[in-house]
């Protein structure tokens, strides 16, 4: 029991995942190009770059956010190091590996991908077994109400059945006759139950 229950908390885990989908690569992309073209419309107003690191610290946080996995908000810190690097430090368009405070904005970004896709994981499976929980409870709740409604006609055409059977010999025709037509009715009613959760599933 205990190993079972072990295996089942460590399946609940969130595990580093690397998942590659066209809809997180166009978010992935388009983030991206957003904060390139903003960096850009901001140098031509001012000359300072220190707002450069901060939109792609915030980009890599919103990819992080919004795509599954962990393989985005990495890709992301990484192509906005070498953005930044390449792009809107001097001497532009070169790479200079050199750079006072390089490594530490790297490993800032770096970081930063890494905790937000882990904590986003963790939300979106805490949100998957909540809806799997309430599924469950829906899906229990139906049953109870399924069953019985089923029931109730059951008994009713069973009662009629063995009454008839019993002693319906002694039994009137008008008698015998309502018994008929509440087992009819009652199957009725059990064929448009059925119907109605065949249709719900």
């Amino acid at each position: 029991m205990t190993k079972t229950r072990t295996g089942l908390e460590q399946q609940k885990k969130p595990r580093l995942r690397f998942v590659l989908t066209w809809h997180d690569f166009g978010i992935f992309l388009s983030l991206l190009s957003f904060a390139t073209i903003l960096c850009y419309f901001l140098r031509t107003i001012d000359d300072s770059d220190v707002y450069v690191a901060l939109i792609f610290e915030l980009t890599v946080v919103l990819v992080s956010r919004f795509t599954d996995g962990y393989l985005f908000g990495l890709l992301s810190s990484v192509v906005g190091v070498i953005g930044i690097n390449y792009i809107f430090t001097f001497p532009y368009y070169q790479l200079n590996f050199t750079i006072s405070g390089y490594p530490l904005t790297f490993l800032v970004m770096l970081i930063v991908s890494v905790v937000v896709s882990t904590l986003t994981t963790q939300i979106k499976q805490q949100e998957k077994i909540r809806a799997e929980a309430e599924k469950e409870k829906m899906r229990g709740n139906l049953l109870r109400a399924v069953s019985h409604d089923i029931r109730t006609p059951l008994t009713s055409i069973v009662g009629g059945v063995s009454t008839l059977l019993d002693s319906g010999d002694q039994l009137d025709e008008a008698t015998r006759t309502q018994l008929l037509e509440n087992i009819r009715d009652e199957s009725n009613w059990l064929v448009s139950v059925v119907e109605n959760l065949l249709s719900v599933t």
